[in-house]
């Protein structure tokens, strides 16, 4: 048997209920009272665990899946990432999360060569936030901290209150088949990023369908990144940025992207580039191959004059950020506007343009 528990953060461990290894059972989860922050399901080495909930209002909590090492459960950072024994996470039903103003995230997933997957729905019921503006706090709905070799597929996310996948300092892992649906949030949704990806190395992003009301893909930094064949519709395109810092490290570095053969529909752009004004970075080795927009206003977008202060283009390309070895070959489809370029001269370099055939101006 594997136990499965729900614990409070500097609090007694609440038990809920046992599954048998590769079955399911059904679990209701209401913990809205106390200051706690985190829930913890326990993933348990190489055993298969099977989440299935009607509901889990955890009321500004986490539900924190980690499998560190054999029978720990901790916080990222606790035990280090030394396991290298398997874990496999099912999704199935649906689940819907509580609603309340803070940062999240609304699942936080950390570990070694976990299967994450399935054919269930996560809710995170957006409506609520999305209503009420971009001045309150509004919780990241999934994020993968520290997760090494893994990969994710199957189960869908729904109503992302606000961004909605956040990879931060993982390795080898892929994500592939998955829906990402906030279709609900057409016309006043903000923020709803699909894939948000921060000092990460060797990612995969494979056959996903994003649906959302910013950038599909978001690179702020990372190296060998493959972003192929995902639907994108409704957002701000596929992003490399902003990006910029006081320096160029591993914070401010995209190196080795690869987008290709993905469908970009109904957005606002389709491949961009955008660095922040005065500040520093390196963004090389970026390959856009075979991709096709349709109704897209901007079909290649690139600035070096992004304003975190206006939120916007400044009309002033001062970024500092190298931008070089960028290759676009092959992008059909519709757009308005084939080129929206303004871009500082002294930093970018050895750019490809070929097999562009969008009908736009």
């Amino acid at each position: 048997m594997i136990a499965e528990y729900i614990q409070h953060m500097c609090g007694p461990t609440q038990f809920i209920g046992e599954i048998d290894d590769g079955n399911t059972k059904d679990v209701t989860v209401n913990i809205m009272s106390g200051g706690d922050k985190y829930a913890e399901v326990d993933v348990s080495a190489g055993k298969v665990v099977t989440w299935k909930a009607n509901v889990a209002d955890l009321g500004g909590r986490t539900l924190y899946l980690d499998r560190w090492r054999p029978g720990f459960l901790g916080l990222p950072g606790t035990g280090g990432a030394s396991s290298q024994v398997s874990a496999t996470i099912e999704f199935t039903g649906t689940t819907t999360f509580g609603t309340q103003k803070w940062a999240g995230p609304l699942v936080l997933l950390g570990g070694n060569d976990l299967m994450v997957k399935g054919s269930g729905t996560l809710d995170g019921q957006g409506a609520w936030y999305w209503k009420q503006g971009q001045s309150i706090t509004r919780p990241v709905f999934f994020r993968l901290q520290r997760v090494t070799g893994s990969t994710l597929s199957g189960f869908t996310l729904k109503n992302s209150p606000f961004r909605t996948f956040s990879l931060v300092t993982c390795q080898d892992t892929t994500i592939s088949g998955l829906t990402l649906d906030s279709r609900a949030g057409n016309g006043i949704a903000k923020n709803t990023d699909g894939f948000d990806l921060t000092k990460n190395d060797h990612i995969t992003i494979i056959n996903n369908k994003i649906y959302n009301q910013d950038d599909c893909l978001a690179m702020q930094s990372s190296t060998n990144t493959v972003f192929s064949n995902n639907y994108c519709c409704g957002g701000h395109g596929i992003s490399i940025g902003s990006l910029g810092g006081n320096t160029v490290d591993e914070s401010t570095t995209v190196q080795g992207l690869t987008v290709n053969g993905n469908t970009i529909e109904n957005s606002d752009n389709g491949l961009r580039i955008k660095t922040i004004i005065g500040l520093k970075g390196l963004v090389s080795n970026v390959k856009y191959t075979d991709n096709k927009l349709s109704n897209v206003k901007n079909a290649i977008v690139l600035h070096s004059d992004y304003s975190k202060s206006k939120g916007g283009y400044s009309g002033a390309p001062t970024s500092q950020v190298t931008i070089t070895d960028v290759t676009v070959a092959g992008l059909s489809g519709t757009a308005t506007n084939l080129y929206d370029v303004v871009v500082n001269p002294k930093v970018v370099s050895d750019w490809s343009f070929s097999g562009v055939t969008v009908s736009a101006s």
